[in-house]
């Protein structure tokens, strides 16, 4: 799945989810509400499942851009989105990474341990616009990484 592609842009962003519908919408939210933030402009990349997701983040090592940011559903086909962030972390440089999931409130304590504060946790459903922001702020280095609860607010807590 295509999206905003443009080797001269200054930030590179791969958006990972099953739902054909979710890329798409965060695609254009990216062309819309995020790229007008960040000064250099913006190229977006939408990929289905983990293995596609993992492909595209090389493709883009090898053209010399990299991935800056990759927003990450954990429930994909073939490679889950567990496996896809392991293997993204491994690349040099690693993209930052914003996992975006309706089951990250039950998953945000293991997330948490897993990564720490490598890794963005934000709960479906999110207003775009918030998601907008949070992505702007992580690219230009403006958001603490890990900070769960902010991302989680409105939701129970964690039982113990």
């Amino acid at each position: 799945m295509e999206g905003n592609r443009g080797s001269v842009a200054k930030y590179h962003v791969l958006i990972a989810d099953d739902d054909p519908e979710i890329v798409s919408m965060l695609l254009d939210c990216f062309k819309e509400d995020v790229a007008p933030q960040l000064p250099g402009g913006c190229a977006t990349y939408g990929a289905r499942e983990g293995i596609e997701a993992i492909r595209i983040a090389k493709e883009r090592l090898a053209e010399g851009t990299g991935i800056g940011l990759a927003i990450m559903d954990l429930l994909m086909p073939g490679k889950s989105g567990r496996e896809t962030i392991d293997e993204l972390l491994q690349l040099e440089p690693s993209p930052k990474i914003v996992v975006l999931s309706a089951t990250a409130y039950f998953h945000a304590e293991w997330l948490k341990k897993m990564y720490g504060d490598k890794i963005t946790i934000v709960a479906k459903p999110i207003r775009m616009k918030e998601l907008a922001n949070i992505a702007a702020a992580t690219l230009l280095g403006k958001s603490t990484a890990g900070n769960y609860v902010q991302q989680l607010k409105g939701l129970p807590p964690l039982a113990p």
